[in-house]
């Protein structure tokens, strides 16, 4: 019987070098407070993200003006132009890329809160730069979901550094109107304009949806006058969310727009009123 052939040792190759095995994480030396007492809701807008919609030349930019004192616009239009306001034009996603790298790189302690001026706009330039590096004409082109993935990466990228740095984030958008379904039935139903990549990005992060419009109110004298208010209460017909737990005024579903008065609501009690 001929001999048995001496087995190989199992291993790496001469001179072949050894592949590394799977990576080990220990969380031994991470340190964990775990609470004992609940925590209170952040009382200041600049804990938010918000939301402003409403008509052109409403009051939306002006309104937002006034909600901290150094409020840093970045404009997709000349809207701001004409405001007493700081401001930065932003016509490429480039550029709003290069000015949030630059807040976090020291330049964020110079403001309180930073104002997209308009986000649909905003929201089309990251599309369009999704486009360009993915060499495609529509999201659709990429397949698996994949272009609607990076637009959705760039826009969670600059929400994240603003956050990061501490600042105060409000989206000032245009209003639409769509028809959708409530209990079966078609409800034309206003909401703020931008697209749907833009809106299922967003809207789920914000905590603050306002719908700034104009309404007829009875004066002191018994006259009716058209006055701008702002709302965050929801309807069957109108958009809008509130999860900040501010105290807002009692009895009615609409606030005057004033940012003074509108901030008061993040720190003063809760002012009874009667509908007018």
């Amino acid at each position: 019987m001929p001999p048995t052939p001496a087995k190989r040792p199992v291993g790496p190759a001469k001179g072949s070098v050894p592949k590394p095995g799977p990576k080990v994480t220990t969380t031994a030396a991470i340190k964990i407070d775990f609470p004992t007492e609940p925590s209170l809701p952040p009382m200041d807008l600049k804990n938010y993200i918000c939301m402003f919609f409403g008509a052109p030349g409403v009051g939306k930019s002006t309104f937002s003006n006034g909600l901290a004192p150094r409020v840093l616009f970045l404009s997709t239009d000349r809207g701001t132009r004409y405001m007493n306001a700081m401001r930065i034009e932003c016509l490429t996603w480039a550029k709003f890329m290069a000015v949030a790298d630059a807040l976090e790189a020291g330049e964020a302690s110079k403001y309180d809160m930073v104002c997209i001026d308009h986000v649909d706009d905003w929201a089309s330039m990251a599309e369009s730069a999704t486009l360009q590096q993915l060499n495609i004409q529509a999201l659709t082109d990429a397949g698996y979901g994949k272009g609607w993935s990076v637009m959705k990466s760039k826009i969670k990228r600059f929400m994240e550094i603003i956050k990061r740095v501490n600042l105060g984030l409000v989206f000032i958008a245009h209003e639409d109107t769509k028809t959708v379904k409530v209990n079966g039935l078609d409800v034309d139903r206003c909401m703020p304009k931008m697209s749907k990549q833009a809106w299922d990005a967003i809207i789920p992060l914000a905590d603050l949806v306002g719908y700034i419009g104009m309404m007829p109110v009875k004066g002191p004298d018994g006259k009716r006058k058209e006055i701008r208010y702002i709302t965050t209460e929801p309807r069957q017909d109108l958009y809008a969310k509130d999860r900040t737990l501010r105290r807002k005024p009692k009895g009615r579903n609409w606030e005057k727009l004033d940012p003074k008065e509108f901030m008061a609501t993040f720190t003063a009690p809760a002012v009874e009123t009667e509908v007018q």
